[in-house]
């Protein structure tokens, strides 16, 4: 396997868990979240709450969420939770992460994550994944937050697959290693999660394409040095490095703009070359390699 610098690891991925907000844009609800406007609302989704009414159970707990009433929060997406709603869930997980009730619980932060993640929630599945990453509430396992992001990756979360394609690359889970630690043993896990630079490609890939600037500076980086199964091409780091630039990755711009080209000659370059035949930013694409 091939070794990779660490701090690209580290740097370009970031490993950090979500910033808790009562609603976020992922993983949008089947209903419109809305606080309750009034006395008179609130009594009538008190009702529809109890009888069994999964937006009106969420939208209360919104209502005490920004209410700042955490325990009257809790109490009802707990109902929404009890309903089927993962969000809901989800919600209680980051309350007790943030210490909303006092201290930091993180026992139940991983108890409410686990809950979440059942249906495929990839709020749950990142932070989930962050946390077995850290050692946050449970032991810290790589494989477990490979396992995790994978599950957000494969619906096509690209946080996750940008992720997940970073502890691909990890020289520190070789198969080899993994084989000779297990006394000759290799299991389907270990087998799965060692490091594997096609998987590596193929999720970055997935990510950049998705226009994550992240993944894009990363893959213009891969093309720039040449990586596992991604060549040496500066045609095609520069492509890349130009999405990410587009796509608001400071890195990127900031390496366009100490080039030893001025910004203003190199950008009447690159529109030039928009309408000349340019190359399209290609990057590994065959789904074939998550099956070896």
């Amino acid at each position: 396997m091939t070794s990779y610098p660490r701090w690209l690891l580290y740097v370009t991925l970031g490993f950090t868990s979500l910033t808790a907000h009562a609603v976020q844009a992922d993983d949008a609800l089947p209903f419109t979240v809305e606080a309750a406007d009034g006395y008179e609302q609130e009594i009538a989704l008190t009702k529809k709450a109890e009888e069994g009414d999964i937006s009106a159970a969420f939208n209360l707990g919104y209502t005490y969420y920004i209410r700042q009433d955490y325990p009257g929060a809790i109490r009802w997406y707990d109902r929404a939770a009890e309903l089927g709603n993962d969000r809901a869930a989800f919600e209680i997980a980051i309350i007790y992460r943030d210490g909303l009730l006092g201290e930091p619980d993180q026992k139940k932060m991983i108890q409410y994550l686990t809950l979440a993640t059942k249906h495929g929630l990839d709020l749950a599945n990142i932070e989930l994944a962050a946390s077995y990453l850290q050692g946050t509430g449970v032991k810290q396992d790589v494989k477990s937050a490979m396992y995790f992001y994978e599950k957000a990756a494969k619906n096509g979360n690209a946080e996750a697959q940008f992720a997940l394609s970073k502890l691909y690359w990890s020289a520190d889970r070789g198969v080899e290693d993994s084989f000779a630690l297990a006394g000759g043993q290799l299991d389907e896990w270990d087998a799965r999660y060692s490091s594997d630079d096609r998987k590596a490609g193929y999720w970055l890939c997935q990510s950049a394409q998705q226009n994550y600037a992240p993944a894009q500076y990363a893959l213009s980086y891969a093309y720039g040095f040449g990586q596992g199964d991604i060549p040496l091409d500066q045609k095609q780091r520069q492509l890349w490095l130009r999405k990410a630039a587009a796509n608001g990755s400071e890195e990127a711009q900031q390496q366009i703009a100490y080039s030893s080209v001025a910004w203003y000659t190199a950008a009447e370059r690159w529109v030039k070359e928009l309408f000349e035949t340019t190359p399209e930013p290609t990057c590994p694409n065959d789904a074939g390699v998550l099956k070896g």
